[in-house]
């Protein structure tokens, strides 16, 4: 799914949340996802939080632009 995508700060929701680490031996960073983002999408695609909650993953979008892009995509064999 290539499309641009554009995100404007000053209209966007927002919410500050802590980083925290999974483990002290583990390379890997747990962040919050506001319950209001993952209803809203559940309501979009007509489904439940708990039926989003076990069919999909997040995937996080980064490169040479400021910040990362997360987004909901369907559970899948493909889906690494």
């Amino acid at each position: 799914m290539d499309k641009t995508i554009i995100i404007k700060p000053n209209s966007s929701y927002k919410r500050v949340y802590r980083i925290r680490r999974v483990a002290p031996n583990i390379q890997s960073i747990e962040v919050t996802v506001p319950l209001e983002v993952v209803g809203r999408y559940a309501s979009r695609e007509g489904i439940t939080v708990k039926e989003l909650l076990r069919d999909y993953k997040i995937e996080w979008l980064f490169n040479g632009f400021d910040g990362a892009f997360m987004r909901f995509i369907k559970d899948s064999a493909d889906n690494v």
